[in-house]
């Protein structure tokens, strides 16, 4: 692709691939911690918004890192996309070697670790509290295959007649395997946002 485009790349290529895949894990590390921390798909989305966003503001991409305030200077150490910038520029205008590159590949690997630990304790931390509730309302553990739920023919457990599912209205039928048409009754959905 360096060819391809004809931009000018005086450094090593390996060193630019391995660098580019300990950045990859580094982001994907924090995309992990992000989604761990949330509990609906949306708010994973919002998150990684929240985080992305300040991640490319404090790396140095648009405005050099030096004419920050000492605090975000401080804080961009925490940002992997900031060493891999710095290792970027390295490779295509100085030529740097991999021990050169050394210092910021440390960081970014030393960020991955951090945020793959801390996502982690944070799964098992919530597979816990899921065991401890169906343990303390008498749950068994069951597979969450589609072979291990109901299906439309079957009914629901208890006894409690099939549903269907119309355009947000829930209607039960209160006659099964008869002949007369369902009487239909309107129940409200619960609603999400609990």
């Amino acid at each position: 692709i360096i060819g391809f485009f004809k931009v000018p790349f005086v450094g090593s290529v390996a060193v630019l691939y391995v660098t580019m895949l300990l950045f990859s894990l580094s982001v994907s590390s924090i995309g992990l911690m992000v989604s761990s921390f949330a509990s609906t798909q949306q708010q994973a989305f919002l998150g990684c918004f929240t985080v992305g966003v300040p991640c490319i503001l404090l790396s140095g991409f648009m405005t050099p890192v030096n004419n920050m305030p000492m605090f975000l200077q401080d804080l961009s150490q925490l940002n992997p996309l900031r060493h891999f910038i710095v290792i970027l520029q390295g490779l295509f205008l100085k030529d740097i070697t991999m021990s050169a590159a050394l210092d910021s590949s440390a960081r970014i690997a030393a960020i991955t670790a951090v945020c793959c630990a801390r996502s982690g304790c944070l799964r098992a931390r919530h597979r816990a509290r899921h065991v401890a509730y169906r343990f303390r309302n008498g749950y068994k553990e069951k597979s969450m295959s589609r072979k291990a739920l109901p299906g439309p023919r079957e009914g629901r457990p208890g006894g409690a007649p099939p549903v269907a599912k119309t355009h947000g209205i829930v209607y039960v039928s209160s006659t099964q395997g008869s002949g007369a048409a369902p009487a239909r009754q309107e129940r409200r959905r619960p609603s999400t946002f609990t």
